[in-house]
């Protein structure tokens, strides 16, 4: 509900109007019999509690929005970002370079990497991936998204375990890419992100497995 109110322009001042106009539309349908003081009260604590989660889950998204759409505007984005960050996936985790067919002591910087068509088709595909997501607002979509990403994963034999460190790839690429503009509170809001993608994505990948097995 935070992802799809903040791709709408809900801003954090209109929940103040919501809630006064929920605790209005309590008293006139229930009456003052059934909606006391003390009532209202409990509504408050429920409401400010729903409010205040739904703000934390909009400020998250719009920052990965920004953060997003400032990495789209440098040129050629999807192939030097999708570059940087395959290249930094494996210096910390060098078998996954035998995914793309490459020698585990083949160097990241090598132009047998750079140059490989595969390497680059995937990079790029990795990150139109990514705004692909970015784009979705239903949750159905993301789960339909997932799920074709799995199957795809799966056959190309990606580790559950890989995830993380593909997390840790995407937050330096992005650090990379957008310097000052990634700040701590930035960096914060893409682990919250990728991390509920990751954790669907592996869920996609088991059930494709199982399906097959």
């Amino acid at each position: 509900m935070g992802k799809t109110h903040a791709r709408i322009g809900v801003q954090e001042r209109y929940f103040s109007f919501m809630g006064e106009a929920l605790m209005e539309t309590l008293a006139q349908t229930l009456g003052p019999e059934k909606f006391s003081p003390e009532i209202e009260r409990e509504w408050n604590i429920v409401y400010e509690a729903l409010a205040s989660n739904m703000i934390h889950a909009m400020n998250i998204e719009n920052k990965v929005l920004a953060s997003w759409n400032k990495l789209k505007a440098v040129e050629n984005y999807e192939e030097v970002a999708g570059g940087l960050l395959f290249q930094e996936m494996f210096r910390t985790c060098p078998e996954t370079k035998m995914l793309f067919g490459f020698p585990l002591d083949l160097d990241v910087e090598s132009n047998v990497i750079l140059e490989s068509r595969r390497f680059k088709t995937h990079a790029k595909y990795f990150i139109d991936m990514i705004d692909r997501t970015m784009g979705m607002v239903k949750a159905k979509q993301v789960e339909e998204h997932m799920k074709e990403l799995g199957d795809i994963h799966s056959e190309f034999g990606v580790k559950d375990e890989y995830f993380p460190i593909m997390g840790s790839a995407l937050l330096h690429t992005l650090k990379i890419v957008l310097k000052d503009d990634f700040n701590d509170e930035t960096k914060l809001a893409w682990e919250d992100v990728y991390g509920r993608l990751s954790s669907r994505m592996i869920s996609a990948i088991k059930a494709s497995r199982s399906s097959k097995s």
